[in-house]
């Protein structure tokens, strides 16, 4: 027995195809658009530089704040009085 393809099964032949590229296009623009948004906003850069940038500071002065603000918080800038002579002998 043979099959006769009718009108409506030749239409549907290609469909699945067809469907599968139009996803790929639609997720290849998406993708396209997601990655110059990503770069144009440079949303990578300020997830990693923004928080760091206390870090930095508590690494470098010991204070929470920026390195260049934090500088005058440096433990050796406080005013201490020393004696370099040392004491002198009785």
């Amino acid at each position: 027995m043979t099959q006769t393809l009718t009108p409506a099964k030749l239409n549907q032949s290609g469909q699945a195809i067809l469907e599968a590229i139009l996803i790929l296009t639609i997720m290849m623009g998406l993708t396209l658009v997601t990655a110059r948004f990503f770069n144009d906003e440079e949303v990578v850069k300020r997830l990693i530089t923004g928080p760091f940038t206390n870090l930095s500071g508590m690494l470098q002065n010991g204070v929470w704040a920026p390195p260049a603000q934090g500088a005058a918080a440096h433990p050796s800038n406080h005013y201490r009085h020393i004696v370099i002579e040392g004491e002198a002998v009785r």
